[in-house]
């Protein structure tokens, strides 16, 4: 059976559960939750599947590469691992806060946090899920005392990059970097 949710629900729409406030293009506000995976009982077969799916499938990451990035395992040993669940308990969206002593910290200093792996299953898309994983993202890092939150993405991510814009995140191109053929892109915001 699942625990009760805790005070550490970041957003939820399911009845009677707090509101989240962005409405889609498409007008129909759907219904999601937004846990920690230490709260939730999505399986690491549905992590991995919904890693897969977003960044291999997607082209965005080389097989090999992604069969070792997307465990479980490894993906939760980089932070927190957020995850959006459809009211039935599907998993449709998930990201990771990376705060610095993790081995999966690139940039993040003392008093700043890391965005990692966020994807949103492809038919949730543009319904506000991504949107409100980057702000329990934010949340969950001002509780850490974060004061800045940078991520880094792909240049063909074209709408990752216009969420990330519209959330507040500003590009540092001087520390864009490269890594197994593939170039990265990196934001930054205060928060």
């Amino acid at each position: 059976m699942e625990p009760e949710p805790s005070s550490s629900v970041l957003v939820n729409r399911m009845p009677g559960a707090c509101s989240h406030s962005r409405a889609p293009r498409s007008g129909v506000m759907p219904d999601f939750s937004i846990v920690p995976t230490a709260e939730t009982s999505v399986s690491d077969q549905d992590l991995e599947a919904l890693l897969t799916d977003a960044y291999i499938a997607g082209g965005y990451t080389d097989p090999s590469v992604g069969e070792v990035v997307f465990r479980a395992a490894n993906v939760k040993a980089r932070g927190e691992v957020l995850v959006a669940r459809d009211p039935v308990g599907i998993l449709i969206g998930t990201v990771t806060l990376v705060l610095p002593g993790s081995q999966a910290c690139r940039f993040a200093e003392a008093d700043e946090a890391e965005l990692h792996l966020l994807c949103v299953s492809p038919g949730h898309r543009r319904q506000g899920v991504g949107h409100a994983l980057v702000e329990a993202t934010i949340t969950a890092a001002r509780k850490a005392r974060a004061k800045r939150m940078l991520l880094w993405t792909q240049p063909s991510m074209a709408a990752a990059q216009a969420l990330y814009e519209k959330q507040g995140f500003e590009r540092i191109p001087a520390l864009d970097f490269s890594r197994e053929g593939r170039s990265f892109r990196v934001y930054a915001r205060r928060i």
